[in-house]
């Protein structure tokens, strides 16, 4: 009888304590499986992150360039500034352009104060100029752009002379001329250009004496005859001047007799309305084609220069990058249009690797 009372043991109940002991070892696989799923997930979620991070990072684009750029100087790249200013707008809305052409010693002079970083030229620096540029801590990096050229300009209904000589061009135009009104009415006009020019009248149109247009007249066109003669190379006073080329153009198209003073790109403008006279230079009639000033044989080429202050370079990515911009290959569309002249493809790749070197030396330098 007694042992009919004890309860027979099964699987379920036999050692209540290591059935215990085993589903608590249960339990623990159970929650380190769990555990581990966790943290591969936790790791998973984590590596992506860092990942798309690190990318996020490297795709981020720079941050938008904002302020202005100052640039001040020569009329003579109006149409590339004006160009390029457009381009580099639609990438860089932010940047303003702050723009006042009145001239090449107007625009280096402010350049070589700091006060502009960008400086359109006609011309090199003078020595006193280059000197004022040290003076101010400001190292002028000089980039050729293009070049252009200053030309007489007649009627052709007037029959006036193709081709002028450097001692006839002073004659007509330089300061001891003064009140000659007629063609053939200076005595300083050698015999061999009295027969090729008419005996009409004479109205000399050009612009200003300041203009950058008759500092080339000057220095280029009446300077070796007002040497000879020991006088200042200074245009004659009594010339009819006018503020820009589209006056001296048309100026030029109404008055009979007229002798004009352009550029090549304002002379473009009017077409055939007037003709270019041709500078004899000693040993031929040299004409202001394109060949001819490209490579500087026409007496009256003048360069079309960017002078950029290298601090104001190295210092704002705004200018560096809008002359970087300028000296693109998509801007010889801009200076074709202008009217300028292309340098050669040598001159072109020496500005570029003038301005690649100005700024590799400057590094972190002010």
């Amino acid at each position: 009888m007694m042992w009919s009372m004890i309860p027979k043991l099964n699987k379920s109940n036999r050692d209540p304590v290591a059935q215990i002991d085993r589903d608590s070892t249960k339990d623990r696989a159970a929650s380190m499986r769990v555990l581990s799923a966790r943290t591969a997930r936790i790791f998973s979620s984590a590596l992506v992150l860092l990942l798309f991070g690190t990318s996020a990072t490297a795709c981020a684009k720079p941050s938008p360039l904002l302020g202005s750029i100052e640039i001040q100087g020569s009329p003579a790249l109006l149409g590339v500034i004006s160009d390029s200013a457009g381009r580099f707008a639609e990438a860089h809305p932010l940047v303003r352009f702050n723009v006042s052409l009145t001239g090449s010693s107007d625009g280096i002079g402010l350049l070589c104060e700091g006060l502009a970083p960008l400086a359109s030229a006609a011309r090199d620096l003078t020595q006193a100029e280059r000197a004022s540029c040290s003076d101010g801590g400001i190292t002028p990096i000089k980039l050729l752009i293009g070049r252009n050229a200053v030309v007489l300009v007649t009627r052709p209904a007037d029959g006036p002379p193709r081709c002028l000589s450097l001692e006839a061009l002073y004659a007509l135009l330089g300061v001891e001329s003064l009140g000659v009104n007629t063609w053939d009415g200076s005595p300083l006009l050698p015999e061999a250009d009295k027969q090729l020019i008419p005996s009409g009248p004479l109205a000399v149109i050009g612009p200003p004496e300041s203009s950058g247009i008759m500092e080339v007249i000057a220095e280029q066109g009446l300077s070796q005859e007002a040497s000879v003669r020991n006088v200042e190379p200074r245009p004659r006073g009594d010339y009819a001047q006018f503020a820009s080329e589209a006056l001296v153009r048309d100026a030029s198209i109404r008055t009979p007799g007229s002798l004009g003073i352009l550029t090549l790109a304002g002379l473009k403008i009017k077409g055939r309305a007037l003709s270019p006279v041709s500078i004899n230079t000693g040993d031929d009639c040299i004409e202001p084609s394109e060949r001819n000033i490209q490579s500087s044989r026409y007496p009256l080429t003048r360069p079309s220069y960017l002078f950029v202050s290298k601090q104001a370079a190295l210092s704002n990515r705004s200018v560096k990058e809008f002359v970087d911009l300028i000296l693109d290959a998509d801007t010889e569309s801009a200076i074709k249009r202008s009217g300028d002249i292309l340098p050669t493809k040598a001159e072109a790749s020496e500005a570029r690797k003038t301005w690649l070197a100005n700024l590799a030396k400057g590094g972190s330098k002010k």
